[in-house]
């Protein structure tokens, strides 16, 4: 077996996910780590969009709404950029409601795929701290952009790099 599948066979086949090699690196919630534990499993199996109804009712259950109530889950990992939004839709994250979503497509995305093959991501990612000002907001914005930008060049990033270009 080859050593790049080591941590993705091992985050699926985790009963316990924190206790997967790359919990760590994920800095999400346990129902956050299910949510990324189940697309993996369709990703394997050939479905690369899920549905967010679907994925959740499948985790959670449709009973009280169990499904419904957790769509803050998944804005949370899309605001995380661990899965992104279906192909064709062009909408911004931060302008997407709870709601939008629920039957709105999402996949796995490159940084989670790579932490799923490598086991890290060769960058340590900073603490979830509240914004104090709009200017904060704006500058970690245009980091994600210029992250996203350097991963599909196939640049490898480092945090002082794209602080550097960033400042």
């Amino acid at each position: 077996m080859g050593e790049f599948l080591q941590y993705l066979i091992d985050f699926l086949e985790s009963k316990d996910i924190k206790n997967s090699k790359i919990f760590e690196y994920l800095k999400c919630s346990d129902s956050e780590a299910k949510i990324l534990q189940k697309m993996a499993q369709n990703y394997i199996n050939g479905v690369v969009e899920v549905v967010v109804l679907d994925i959740l009712t499948s985790i959670f259950g449709e009973k009280k709404y169990a499904n419904i109530s957790k769509l803050s889950l998944i804005k949370n990992l899309l605001d995380q950029g661990w899965i992104t939004h279906g192909a064709f839709v062009n909408l911004k994250v931060t302008e997407i409601s709870n709601l939008e979503l629920l039957n709105s497509s999402i996949s796995l995305s490159n940084s989670f795929l790579k932490l799923l093959e490598d086991g890290s991501l060769d960058i340590e990612l900073p603490e979830i701290t509240p914004y104090n000002d709009h200017l904060e907001y704006l500058k970690d914005q245009f980091l994600h952009l210029l992250h996203y930008h350097l991963q599909q060049s196939k640049i490898q990033p480092s945090l002082e790099l794209i602080q550097d270009l960033a400042y």
